[in-house]
């Protein structure tokens, strides 16, 4: 494992401490944790994917291209946490996808961006409202 993805891995694991101590609204268990890694990369981050899946407070961690497709917001909904990602290439639809996130968050769901997410100035970044 790579220095950044340890420091990534460990950023996703305060995050899910986070979670525990005060996302009341999240709709799984303690210890059963369901995170989305929500990616545009042209290799899929499987190695981050599989440093989250090891921790006991996880139940799943599935991958989605967000290149070749757009989750929509009731997709989201089987999530607690949302890993939002850009990399090369971008979204395949930026607005639809940074929507999407938003009712994702107003419905109680975490969301951790990071990477080109971060970005204004980039066509990596997620638009919407």
């Amino acid at each position: 494992m790579t220095r950044m993805t340890r420091k990534i891995a460990t950023f996703v694991v305060l995050m899910l401490v986070a979670l525990c101590a005060f996302a009341g609204a999240a709709s799984a268990s303690p210890g059963a944790y369901n995170v989305l890694i929500a990616h545009s990369n042209a290799e899929p981050p499987t190695t981050f994917r599989n440093a989250i899946a090891a921790f006991p407070d996880v139940a799943r961690v599935d991958l989605f291209d967000t290149s070749s497709g757009t989750p929509t917001a009731a997709q989201l909904e089987a999530y607690d946490l949302v890993v939002s990602q850009s990399g090369d290439p971008a979204y395949q639809d930026q607005t639809a996808y940074g929507n999407a996130l938003a009712d994702f968050y107003d419905h109680g769901g975490v969301v951790i961006q990071y990477a080109w997410d971060n970005d204004i100035n980039s066509d990596y970044a997620p638009l919407g409202r």
